[in-house]
């Protein structure tokens, strides 16, 4: 097997630089949903594995983790007299389900 590895590796062509394109396009992500004052975080995780009998190949692998800002609201609950947690009432009409994520590009939907 004759492969044309002649390339130092660095983090713009690992994984033939789809960690790169991977990092820009998570990373905008995250910006554009984030409120004033909100931390977001974005962990890159890098494996290397040797190539079982071999003494100079290995694989390389990532994992790229993005953790958005908890979100979350509150109501007000009251115990009724049989015991039974009561909230008012919510308007009857389904709600619309609606993508985050256009399904070609990826991009966030406005």
């Amino acid at each position: 097997m004759d492969f044309n590895m002649n390339e130092p590796l660095n983090l713009a062509n690992l994984c033939g630089g789809e960690l790169e394109h991977d990092f820009q396009i998570l990373c905008r992500k995250l910006v554009k949903n984030l409120d004033e004052g909100e931390k977001a975080s974005l962990s890159i995780n890098i494996d290397l594995a040797r190539v079982p009998d071999t003494m100079s190949m290995f694989t390389v692998g990532y994992k790229v983790t993005p953790k958005y800002p908890a979100k979350g609201r509150s109501s007000m609950v009251r115990v009724n007299k049989d015991d039974v947690l009561c909230t008012e009432k919510v308007d009857a009409r389904k709600p619309k389900v609606v993508g985050l994520f256009d399904k070609e590009t990826g991009e966030v939907i406005e």
